[in-house]
C-alpha cells in the first residue's frame, strides 16, 4: 500500500458505536421506576375515591337527618317519626317488643297562629311557644322515646318497649306537666289542653309506619274514640 492512499479506517469501529445497546440492568431499573410511579398514582387515586365515598356517605346522612327533622322545633318531623315507628315495628316482629304511639293535638295552636298573622313579634312568640311545648313533651319522656311534630297542631311520641297498660301513666304524667306549666306561666289553660289519643301496638304483622300515623291522626278527630286503642 502506498503512502498516498491514506490511513486505513476500520468500519467495524463505527458500526459498534452506532449499534450500542443499553445494558439490561438499566432497562429493568427504568421499567421498575415507571411501574413504581404508576403504582403510586393508582394508590393516590384509589385513596381519593375512598375519601369521596366517605364524604358522599356523610352528606347523605346529613340530608337524611335534615329531611327527618322539624325545622321549627328541632324534633323529628312526620318522616322522622315514621322512621322511628318503622324501627319499632321491626323490633316487634323480631323480638316481640310492644310499643305505643301517643298523639297530642293542641287545637288552640291553630287559633294562635291565625291571630299572630304576619306580625313579626307575634310570630316570634308563637314560634317560641311551639318550641317550648315540644321541649316539654320530650323532657317528660324516657331517652329511648322519641317526640316529633306532625303538623301545626299535632305532636306525637313513640314509646319504645312499653306495655299498653303503662301508656296511661305516661299520659297522666304529661298532662300534669302541662298543667304545671300553665300555672307557672299564668296563661289560659285551654292553650295547653291537648286532645290525646294513643295506639298501643302489640301485634301488627302487616302494618306500615305511615298507616299507623294516619290511624292516630284520624283518631284525634273521632270524638267517640277512647283515649287508648290497642292493635
Amino acid at each position: 500500500m502506498s503512502d498516498s492512499e491514506g490511513p486505513v479506517v476500520d468500519l467495524r469501529d463505527g458500526m459498534a458505536d452506532s449499534g450500542s445497546e443499553t445494558p439490561v440492568g438499566e432497562v429493568l431499573v427504568a421499567t421498575g421506576d415507571a411501574e413504581g410511579a404508576l403504582g403510586g398514582r393508582v394508590a393516590r387515586l384509589e385513596q381519593r375515591v375512598r375519601d369521596l365515598e366517605s364524604e358522599n356517605a356523610h352528606l347523605r346522612l346529613q340530608l337524611h337527618v335534615l329531611a327527618a327533622t322539624d325545622s321549627l322545633t328541632g324534633l323529628a318531623n312526620r318522616t322522622g317519626l315514621a322512621d322511628t315507628v318503622d324501627m319499632a315495628l321491626h323490633r316487634l316482629a323480631r323480638m316481640g317488643e310492644t310499643f305505643a304511639v301517643v298523639f297530642f293535638r293542641f287545637p288552640q295552636l291553630a287559633v294562635l297562629s291565625d291571630e299572630a298573622g304576619a306580625g313579626s313579634d307575634q310570630v316570634a312568640e308563637m314560634t317560641e311557644a311551639v318550641r317550648d311545648l315540644g321541649a316539654l313533651l320530650a323532657g317528660g319522656l324516657r331517652n329511648v322515646d322519641r317526640v316529633g311534630r306532625i303538623d301545626d297542631m299535632t305532636f306525637a311520641a313513640v314509646l319504645s318497649n312499653i306495655p299498653s297498660e303503662h301508656v296511661t301513666t305516661v299520659i297522666g304524667r304529661t298532662i300534669s306537666s302541662l298543667e304545671a306549666l300553665t300555672d307557672a306561666a299564668g296563661v289560659d289553660g285551654s292553650v295547653l289542653t291537648p286532645v290525646i289519643r294513643a295506639l298501643g301496638v302489640s301485634d301488627a304483622p302487616d302494618l306500615m309506619a305511615e298507616d299507623l300515623l294516619a290511624m292516630g291522626t284520624d283518631l284525634l278527630t273521632d270524638e267517640e274514640a277512647g283515649q287508648i286503642s290497642v292493635i
